[in-house]
């Protein structure tokens, strides 16, 4: 995605200038090196003129994944409440590990989900994205079945950035 390829780059000071971060991680060694990160870099559910980085935080309306069987497990360790932990611990040995989940939700701000396809849009018309690997994602019930109609749909980001900055 353009967004995200046009922020990251490795900081070269960690790992000897390699270009990963396989071994080491940011951590007290760092703090030299580690600053206030913006709220706007890590926007959670929050999408307007503002935004440098989308966070969807709540993972039952991830935009990907409207409309598919939820495939994540419930905790089993609830320090607030043990017996919830306990319940979902039966429920999986029981019902099996997905039993009562239900399925994803859509996204309480439509424009997430239309910049979310609007990007997919993107990667697919430059190539770095091929229709094949959607398809195979979907077959895998890792994207919601109807993404490709929905990225024929959606606005151009051009269009959908302006309509969010006027928006805001």
């Amino acid at each position: 995605f353009r967004a995200l390829t046009s922020v990251w780059s490795p900081i070269p000071s960690i790992g000897g200038g390699r270009s990963d971060f396989e071994d080491d991680s940011l951590d007290a060694r760092h703090l030299d090196i580690i600053a206030g990160l913006d709220p706007s870099w890590n926007h959670f559910d929050t999408l307007n003129s503002e935004t440098r980085m989308v966070h969807t935080t709540y993972r039952r309306t991830q935009p990907w994944k409207t409309g598919l069987p939820i495939d994540f497990q419930m905790p089993e360790r609830n320090r607030r409440h043990p017996v919830f932990g306990f319940f979902w611990w039966m429920v999986r040995k029981v019902l099996g590990p997905y039993a009562f989940l239900g399925k994803y939700q859509p996204h309480p701000d439509r424009r997430q989900e239309q910049f979310f396809f609007g990007l997919v849009k993107e990667c697919l018309e430059n190539g770095s994205l091929s229709e094949e690997k959607v398809i195979k994602e979907m077959q895998q019930n890792h994207v919601r079945h109807d993404a490709l109609d929905l990225v024929k749909n959606v606005p151009d980001l051009e269009v959908l950035l302006a309509e969010i900055g006027r928006a805001s």
